[in-house]
């Protein structure tokens, strides 16, 4: 619709969690938006994150490793009202990792993968809006592990990039 939106990290005197903004139409940015209340005071760098997916309609959902009480898990917050407003932030399942993304796919499935250690990285993916997820599964191919996935959609197109632990770099494209 000719938004541009933006997630972000704060550090407010090492308090630090995720905001979403949004410029309509090419206009400046707005109102912020805190997106996430799970971090709060964290001392050190780095924390990662965050990442957006339009996940239907109005429907938002943002993405990140978290490095407060949950430190390590796979943080996942929705705004049903177009960024306006948003859940606050929750683990998604038992997944634990760095360097989330996440994307929709044509049906409706959505796609969240992080690395979970070596360079070894894993894929959950939900077809209930976020309710319930998937086991983590590892992400391989046949010259071993990917490492740093990549998650995008557009259109009726979702796909997955990484690099292998040979050295190739493997793309594919969801459901």
């Amino acid at each position: 619709g000719g938004k541009l939106m933006l997630a972000f990290r704060n550090n407010d005197a090492d308090l630090r969690e995720f905001w979403f903004a949004q410029a309509p139409g090419g206009a400046t940015f707005g109102q912020h938006v805190a997106a996430s209340t799970t971090e709060g005071i964290v001392p050190i760098c780095p924390m990662e994150g965050p990442r957006l997916a339009l996940i239907g309609g109005n429907q938002h959902a943002m993405v990140w490793s978290s490095r407060g009480s949950s430190k390590g898990k796979v943080m996942m917050a929705l705004s049903n009202d177009g960024g306006g407003s948003w859940s606050g932030g929750t683990p998604i399942g038992g997944f634990s990792g760095d360097e989330p993304t996440i994307a929709m796919g044509p049906s409706g499935t959505i796609y969240v993968t992080g690395v979970t250690g070596s360079n070894k990285a894993k894929l959950m993916a939900s077809t209930d809006g976020g309710k319930t997820w998937s086991a983590p599964a590892a992400l391989t191919a046949m010259d071993g592990s990917l490492g740093t996935p990549q998650l995008a959609a557009a259109g009726d197109v979702a796909a997955l990039s990484a690099v292998s632990q040979g050295a190739t770099v493997w793309l594919r494209r969801m459901e």
